[in-house]
């Protein structure tokens, strides 16, 4: 059953309203975020990740038949800010904050935690749809195959870049024997620590090695924890935000 745009937004301004009664997205916990992940996923007929505008008019004529084009039109043109005729998930989070509407760009930091609540919100979803699908190993070959061009980018080393499936993945690597610097396939964060940046348990969910020891030089865990809370996710937010099937459907016979 579609969700509707006041219901949407109400769990928006629960979880998102901070002490001074302001609506932040910081303050935003996971249960909320995942909630407002979950109306974007039932909102995106097609799976592809985005709210194309016969996306939203189907969702919102459906929920109000006496709404007009006109206004599926209006809502479409605030949420979409890209002007791309489609919205994203970062999109569809700052229609709901009413970002558009206070015309206020975001400062570095605040863009980041917002950036990172939605991939961590998003890849748990999928994480979760992996495994009760049976798609699991298939999903965490995936993430372990991408992580070449971010670790590139990122001028970090994978000197072991082993894959430790889950479920059930010792919690030392079985290449090197060690765990320093990984990625963890619940949440696709990168962690330089012994627990899981976002505080994911151990085990159902495999995880990438990176290196095993520290190599002092450079390291990523000279860096605070919160660093990597904000910038560590492998993925990016638009393709964690399209449907499991549709990432991994069957090619169709010629």
């Amino acid at each position: 059953m579609a969700t509707s745009v006041s219901q949407i937004k109400g769990v928006y301004q629960q979880c998102a309203t901070g002490k001074s009664g302001s609506v932040s997205i910081k303050d935003c916990d996971d249960e909320g975020m995942k909630a407002i992940v979950n109306a974007f996923a039932g909102w995106d007929q097609d799976g592809d990740g985005m709210i194309s505008t016969e996306d939203l008019g189907s969702v919102l004529l459906a929920l109000n038949p006496s709404l007009t084009q006109i206004s599926v039109d209006l809502i479409m043109k605030e949420a979409d800010t890209s002007g791309d005729g489609e919205i994203n998930v970062s999109e569809f989070v700052s229609w709901l904050a009413g970002e558009n509407l206070q015309k206020k760009k975001l400062k570095k930091k605040a863009k980041e935690e917002k950036e990172a609540k939605i991939a961590t919100a998003l890849h748990r979803k999928r994480a979760e749809e992996a495994r009760a699908s049976g798609l699991q190993r298939k999903f965490e070959e995936s993430q372990h195959a991408g992580m070449g061009d971010w670790c590139t980018k990122r001028k970090i080393n994978a000197a072991c870049n082993t894959l430790n499936a889950g479920p059930g993945a010792s919690l030392l690597c079985t290449s090197c024997n060690g765990r320093h610097a990984w990625v963890c396939h619940s949440c696709g964060f990168v962690s330089f620590y012994d627990d899981c940046v976002n505080g994911c348990s151990q085990g159902t969910y495999g995880w990438t090695c990176l290196y095993g020891t520290c190599p002092k030089k450079k390291c990523g865990c000279k860096k605070k924890k919160d660093i990597w809370q904000r910038t560590g996710f492998t993925g990016t937010v638009d393709t964690l935000a399209a449907n499991l099937r549709v990432t991994f459907a069957e090619p169709e016979a010629s």
